[in-house]
């Protein structure tokens, strides 16, 4: 088995470079960013280099093809309300419009298996090594935090991988997952073959729940903190309640329990977007202006012009903001879009300063709410729901839903204010997929090929690199892969 003893990001998990065969031997060490001398996590001795390690996973969590900036807009052109402009688009995201992802693609898939596989080695290799770090009885909560946080890392990269290679929890337990890899040296039981869906979401609870147990967890935003922890454990659970299991929207209302409408942020606060973290911010990725993902940010593909500036609004959805204001066109979300060249582009994530100088927002608060308001609907807890959607459209200025509307009614405006909060936040995809939507194209700008697709369900194949490595791995069906 080949063994690398400098540990970088750009190492490898359950894949291999090159064509080779599956005999185990062939599988190459992962490796970390830290360019520390480690091998199989022996050298993580103290906790400067367990930090190093840690910071290493934050840094692939961080990287432009991993799942941050580059995987966020995917999940929004695999959506209805952003697409792709048809000229000018330099080719990146268009595949991922036309939900042809192939197997073989390397920026739109197999980047993503990758950078997440990686950050659970690293995790892996970290957490293997906790009885090796030695601490002086004061470090004690340091040590436990940095294990903590690696812990729930693992958990949120599980959580990615079985959104965009598995079927819908709620829907399809039993399929195919994504392999569910705990140990470092977890060759020496030979290749890993796909978990179930189900199986990988139960680890993927159990390292948030371990994580928060350890009452380790601090409070800054960019890094896993206990609000963070609990609002991929939300998550988690809304995925797997999308069907109306009562258990898992309890868990729902349990994890979300501690957001608070007093904790949005107002009027102009809200009009500055999300470049920077605010009272709203649960958890983010931190950028400078000298260190950041440049072209490949959010807002070079967003903005008008000086970037890529190939990804643009659904006029549909302005028409929809606009209709459900209190009164014309006051809904605050309309001052994020603007018009140039007669296409919509969106200004959420203005530069501090130079094109990618910004931060990306994970999870704010307002996603919490509107969790807890759909667990509520879904339970049947129609005023209860009605008072979360409430604060949302007050801050907006939009029209408010009445507590007197059925449960149908009360989930689908839940559904459709969670479509204009969150518009080019990476969010739209998994709530098609994990409530089995219907997709509407149908505007004047759409040139996917498609125009209304019911009982949404697709997903990334396995890629070609991982299947020629690991004569374990079975290919997504064709049915799930095309739609």
């Amino acid at each position: 088995m080949r063994l690398f003893k400098y540990i970088k990001v750009a190492g490898l998990s359950l894949l291999l470079i090159g064509t080779v065969s599956s005999c185990k031997k062939d599988f190459l060490k992962p490796e970390i960013s830290t360019g520390l001398p480690i091998e199989n996590g022996e050298s993580i001795k103290d906790l400067r280099t367990a930090q190093a390690v840690l910071e290493g996973i934050y840094s692939e969590y961080a990287y432009y093809y991993g799942m941050n900036d580059y995987a966020l807009m995917q999940q929004d052109v695999f959506g209805e309300d952003i697409y792709v402009k048809q000229t000018g688009n330099y080719g990146r995201f268009v595949s991922s419009y036309q939900y042809n992802v192939t197997a073989d693609n390397s920026v739109e898939n197999y980047s993503f298996w990758k950078s997440a596989y990686q950050m659970i080695a690293n995790a892996n290799i970290l957490l293997d090594a906790k009885d090796n770090i030695k601490i002086a009885d004061a470090e004690a909560p340091e040590k436990a935090r940095i294990l903590a946080e690696a812990t729930a890392l693992r958990g949120a990269a599980y959580l990615y991988l079985v959104r965009m290679y598995g079927d819908a929890v709620a829907y399809a337990p039993n399929s195919m997952g994504v392999p569910v890899v705990t140990k470092a040296d977890y060759l020496g039981e030979g290749t890993p073959a796909r978990n179930t869906v189900k199986e990988v979401y139960t680890q993927v609870i159990k390292d948030l729940k371990d994580a928060l147990a350890s009452n380790a967890l601090g409070s800054t935003k960019r890094y896993i903190n206990e609000k963070a922890a609990k609002a991929i454990l939300a998550s988690a659970y809304l995925d797997l309640g999308s069907n109306g299991d009562a258990e898992s929207l309890n868990k729902v209302l349990e994890y979300t329990a501690g957001f608070e409408a007093s904790e949005l942020v107002q009027g102009e606060d809200y009009l500055k977007g999300f470049s920077a973290f605010n009272n709203e911010t649960i958890l983010g990725l931190e950028y400078t202006d000298a260190d950041n993902n440049g072209y490949l940010a959010l807002n070079s593909f967003y903005v008008a012009r000086g970037g890529y500036s190939s990804l643009r609004l659904n006029p549909a959805l302005k028409d929809l903001i606009i209709a459900g204001s209190a009164t014309e066109n006051s809904d605050l979300r309309l001052s994020f879009i603007g018009t140039y060249k007669n296409l919509l582009w969106v200004n959420k994530f203005p530069p501090r300063n130079s094109i990618g100088s910004h931060n990306t927002v994970i999870f704010r608060t307002a996603e919490m709410i509107l969790a807890r308001a759909e667990a509520n609907a879904r339970l049947g807890n129609i005023a209860a729901a009605i008072t979360d959607l409430n604060a949302i459209q007050t801050r907006a200025n939009a029209t408010l839903t009445a507590n007197t509307v059925t449960k149908e009614a009360a989930i689908a405006a839940i559904m459709l204010e969670r479509r204009k909060e969150f518009y080019a936040e990476g969010k739209r995809y998994i709530d098609i997929k994990r409530t089995k939507a219907t997709i509407d194209k149908s505007h004047d700008q759409n040139w996917s090929g498609y125009q209304e697709i019911e009982n949404f369900r697709y997903a990334l194949p396995i890629p070609t690199k991982e299947i020629d490595a690991n004569s374990n791995m079975q290919q997504n069906p064709i049915d799930l892969t095309h739609i």
